[in-house]
């Protein structure tokens, strides 16, 4: 299925984003957290098409895109990012969650990734990546690592 995030979401549900199947029906799913909307997005995942009770349980809009992501993978960075860029909201235990699995991520000797992680590709240096970690954690790159500063 194809993501597109939603601009323009209130304080209330600031995460939203439209979901569109291969039929092109396009439903818009707005929740209050991102944990919220990462369940239903992998109930979603490698479905072909929407289930009716997902189709006629949520409003269809085809407008106010902002992101374009066509994994799953892509929608968390994506959505931690448009919620602090756009509401000044952050999540910082999602960001720390994220950061679990970069860690893993194996990286060559000038230190690229091997692999492809989230919205980075492979061969994206790894200080590009946590860039991304210290913008979006409240307590930056250490922080986002689960370290304190004293």
């Amino acid at each position: 299925m194809k993501y597109q995030i939603i601009k323009g979401t209130t304080e209330a549900f600031p995460y939203g984003v439209n979901v569109a199947d291969s039929s092109g029906s396009v439903i818009q799913l707005i929740t209050a957290n991102l944990g919220e909307l990462t369940a239903l997005l992998q109930k979603l995942d490698g479905l072909e098409f929407f289930p009716t009770s997902v189709r006629y349980a949520n409003l269809v809009m085809l407008n106010l895109r902002d992101v374009d992501c066509i994994s799953l993978g892509e929608v968390e960075p994506s959505l931690i990012a448009f919620a602090w860029d756009t509401h000044g909201i952050r999540n910082d235990a999602a960001v720390e969650d994220l950061w679990k699995e970069f860690k893993m991520i194996p990286t060559d000797e000038e230190g690229n990734l091997e692999m492809d992680f989230m919205v980075w590709n492979k061969g994206t240096y790894r200080f590009d990546v946590a860039y991304w970690f210290d913008k979006y954690h409240s307590d930056g790159v250490r922080g986002a690592a689960g370290k304190k500063y004293k």
